[in-house]
């Protein structure tokens, strides 16, 4: 099997740094296989933190998560890239909707977010 190429696409760009984003949905003009997300978050002085997960759906109402990890205060944030295999992402399969969504923070609040980008397919 062929290495599999990646494009970038930003689900959610926020005009200035924001707490709390809770979830942002995205739906694909066609099914698509995502292995990560990169989540760019701002600078800030106290270290805030929480779980961060993106799932999929192929209808809108029943979510389901492929990856889940730490997000932390910093420049940016891999969900999924380095831990997951291309065999991992095509097991997870393509799917027309996906969404990141925050968990509760783990220290200090939710980490500041400049923008949230899922890593897909090309």
């Amino acid at each position: 099997m062929a290495d599999l190429e990646f494009a970038e696409v930003t689900i959610k760009a926020f005009d200035e740094p924001t707490a709390n984003v809770g979830m942002c949905a995205y739906e694909f003009d066609d099914v698509t296989y995502v292995k990560s997300a990169k989540i760019n978050l701002a600078n800030n002085p106290e270290v805030r933190s929480c779980a961060v997960y993106i799932q999929y759906s192929d209808d809108e109402s029943k979510w389901t998560t492929a990856y889940v990890d730490k997000c932390e205060s910093g420049q940016q944030w891999l969900v999924g890239r380095d831990k997951i295999t291309d065999q991992k992402v095509l097991e997870k399969g393509c799917h027309k909707f996906w969404r990141y969504v925050e968990g509760e923070p783990i220290s200090q609040g939710h980490p500041l977010v400049n923008n949230v980008v899922l890593e897909v397919v090309s």
